[in-house]
């Protein structure tokens, strides 16, 4: 799952690599994601937060600033999100997956075993 690197200009001489994957791999991504959508939704359930939502995490971000800032709050969660995806069993994940969501199964064995 190796990606190119294109540095972006953070302005006073920093930069900033970002990985983009290969083009085939995300519009296969993108059409696999239209046709399998609500089955990902009812298999993760209240597991994934913002499942289905267009930009989740900076929903989920946003959602947290309002509630830090009222004033009833008495605590924040704080979530540790340093690479997740890596840090997993991965074989765990895709039987997870073609036990769950049989549908999309051999798509993500294709593209992440």
């Amino acid at each position: 799952m190796a990606n190119s690197l294109i540095a972006l200009d953070k302005g006073g001489g920093g930069v900033r690599p970002i990985g983009v994957g290969k083009i085939m791999r995300r519009i296969v991504g993108k059409c696999a994601m239209n046709v399998f959508k609500k089955d990902v939704m009812e298999s993760s359930g209240l597991l994934q937060l913002c499942t289905g939502q267009k930009s989740g995490s900076e929903i989920a971000v946003h959602a947290m600033q309002i509630i830090f800032q009222a004033d009833e709050t008495d605590a924040v969660l704080l979530i540790n999100v340093s690479n997740a995806f890596n840090a997993f069993n991965r074989a765990a994940a895709l039987h997870n997956i073609r036990v769950l969501c049989p549908m999309i199964a051999v798509y993500a064995i294709n593209t992440y075993s």
